[in-house]
């Protein structure tokens, strides 16, 4: 099983993080992401035993798989626009009223607005569901998720910056709101395609609140996107590049900042059933940290996949392709 991995849960009506507990409480935080590289960057959360697995893991495999999906064309290499890159800010609420908020990464993957990101920032059951109870929450409905981006025209920093400063950006307004648009259908998939296929979409759907208060009257005319790349992915060893909105400030859940991170491939996931043999994760060496589920991985400026390894706090972190998502989307017949 792979675990979900990295949002911070919030208990509105508590008003502060809730802390690890007890299966049998409401919920635990969703925690994984990737670490800040400095001191004056938000700490890494202390590290929490594993859940014990449901099912076997699928087993990673030195090699990609000697069949790609699609015969590979050499896209050359594009920049990285973090105006894409995303933070959201999910509400949920039970039968009773009580309301929850997560928090987690993604991006835009569409000029409709369509947000790439994990399953599990936005649906606490299927969190609940992949790791036995020791995360998510059952019972609680979700209401959609506040969305911020950072300013137009923000620097990217280049992988030499990132390793030696890791600049960051601060976001503070989230205008935007967005609804779930599409989750993939588990049909003839095995349990372990299922638990580790942590991928989902949503699509933003109007101006919130805090958009009007910032002086947004309309959604734009086409959202800033970036592409998704599926007919190629990374040998062992190559490089790959991440941002997204790491948890553990003293302020976290008002001002988020975007940092990256950079990692290495050690390994491709395939699948054992819907996805035989066919590559459905990366593992990588890069260090993970908790509030980052969703954060998009870059490979030559393209979309690959999104962050969803199995622990709080790792150096091993497991991303999941696009392929599974870009097949189904296929079958399914949705466009965008």
């Amino acid at each position: 099983m792979i675990a979900a991995a990295g949002v911070a849960l919030l208990d509105i009506n508590q008003k502060k993080p809730v802390l690890p507990e007890p299966v049998q409480t409401e919920s635990a935080p969703l925690a994984e992401s990737i670490s800040p590289a400095k001191p004056s960057e938000p700490a890494p959360p202390p590290s929490k035993q594993k859940p014990k697995p449901l099912i076997t893991p699928l087993v990673p495999v030195q090699n990609p798989p000697p069949t790609p999906v699609v015969q590979p064309v050499n896209q050359p290499s594009r920049s990285i626009d973090l105006h894409t890159v995303v933070v959201l800010r999910c509400d949920f609420v039970n039968n009773a009223g009580r309301k929850k908020q997560a928090f987690g990464s993604g991006v835009i993957i569409s000029s409709q607005g369509i947000i790439l990101t994990a399953r599990h920032v936005f649906d606490l059951e299927y969190a609940y569901e992949i790791t036995g109870g020791n995360q998510g929450a059952l019972g609680y409905k979700f209401e959609g998720c506040d969305v911020g981006q950072p300013p137009q025209g923000v620097s990217t920093p280049t992988a030499s910056q990132i390793r030696a400063i890791n600049p960051f950006t601060i976001v503070e307004v989230l205008p935007f709101r967005a609804e779930k648009f599409f989750v993939p259908s588990p049909t003839g998939w095995s349990p372990a395609e299922i638990n580790f296929i942590d991928i989902g979409l949503l699509k933003i759907s109007r101006i919130n609140g805090d958009g009007s208060a910032f002086g947004l009257a309309s959604l734009p005319a086409a959202f800033e996107f970036s592409p998704m790349m599926a007919d190629e992915i990374p040998g062992d060893g190559e490089e790959i590049i991440t941002f997204g909105f790491p948890s553990g400030n003293p302020q976290y859940g008002g001002r988020f900042f975007l940092q990256g991170s950079i990692g290495q491939t050690t390994a491709t996931v395939v699948g054992d059933q819907k996805f035989n043999n066919e590559p459905i994760g990366i593992q990588a060496l890069m260090e993970t940290i908790g509030g980052r589920s969703g954060s998009p991985v870059f490979w030559r400026g393209y979309v690959i996949g999104v962050v969803s390894s199995k622990e709080d706090y790792s150096i091993n972190s497991t991303s999941i392709s696009v392929v599974p998502l870009m097949r189904v989307l296929g079958e399914a017949g949705v466009s965008f």
